[in-house]
Parts: C-alpha cells; structure tokens; sequence
C-alpha cells in the first residue's frame, strides 16, 4: 500500500495529521433559490477541489452549483455542470469566499 499520489512532475506523502483548514457556510440548511455562501479558512495553499453532495448510503449524486468563481478559482463539471469548484492555477490562495447555488 502507497501512501502517496504522485503525477509526472511531483509526489506528496498523505497527510496523517489534522487539517489546518476549515469549511465554513453561511448557513445549515438550504432553500432553493437562495444562495449560500462556502469559505475556505486557513493557511496559504494552492489547490483545492469542493463539492456538495447528499449524504446517506447511496447518495453520491452532486447538489447545486457554484457560480461567481474568485480569483484564481474556476467552476467545472465533475458529473453535472458547475457542480465543483476548484483552483485555476498554482497561485498561492488564502481564505477563499465561493458561491454556491442549491
């Protein structure tokens, strides 16, 4: 068993502490129509990739969309349309504010 993942270039150990990030919503619960705003705190960092999805045993279909992406984020179909958003380029990030739509 690997406890890495590596691509052409680069390869990271997996992480085995806490995360130093949170994700933080404006709200619980959702209303169709009404936005939510998703912020990622924390240190500087370069990548990400988020997605609402139901929970229970199952469920793994995406919820909503993302819209308005910041600076150096981009939303992008991860088996719906703008179901996920994710980082543009390598560009260092901090404390990001996303959009999401249910």
């Amino acid at each position: 068993h690997n406890n890495s993942y590596g691509n052409a270039t680069e390869f990271v150990a997996a992480q085995t502490s806490d995360s130093p990030y949170s994700i933080v919503v404006s709200q619980n619960n959702y209303t169709s129509g009404k936005t939510i705003t998703v912020q990622i705190i924390g240190p500087v960092f370069k990548g990400f990739l988020l997605q609402a999805r139901q929970t229970g045993a199952g469920k793994t279909t995406p919820i909503g969309t993302f819209s308005n992406p910041p600076t150096d984020t981009k939303s992008i179909m991860c088996t719906t349309d703008n179901s996920a958003m994710t980082h543009a380029n390598k560009n260092p990030k901090n404390n990001i504010t996303l959009t999401w739509n249910p």
